[in-house]
């Protein structure tokens, strides 16, 4: 069951672990800024949808929860002060 997000009830949704090099650098920050979420907010559940191009299933109120997986590979990221390995590189300077 922590192999992908779930939602209360269950159901199967795309995994943010598996997905995560398809998700756009912007959404990979707000991910690793905010590493406690366990419940995805509507807007940024839909974004992630659009940009991994998958429909994943969410809750009455358009929430996806984050597996135990999920969240401990967020923390894990964000621990290290970064995106993960997809993450855009940094500007030159």
């Amino acid at each position: 069951m922590d192999r992908d997000l779930r939602l209360e009830g269950g159901s199967k949704a795309m995994g943010i672990k598996e997905q995560w090099h398809r998700i756009d650098p912007a959404t990979q920050r707000w991910l690793t800024d905010h590493p406690g979420s366990v419940i995805l907010p509507r807007t940024l559940s839909t974004i992630i949808n659009n940009e991994i191009g998958e429909s994943g299933e969410s809750d009455q109120h358009g929430e996806l929860v984050l597996s135990t997986e999920d969240q401990q590979f967020i923390q894990a990221l964000a621990s290290k002060g970064g995106n993960g390995p997809s993450a855009a590189p940094p500007p030159l300077q």
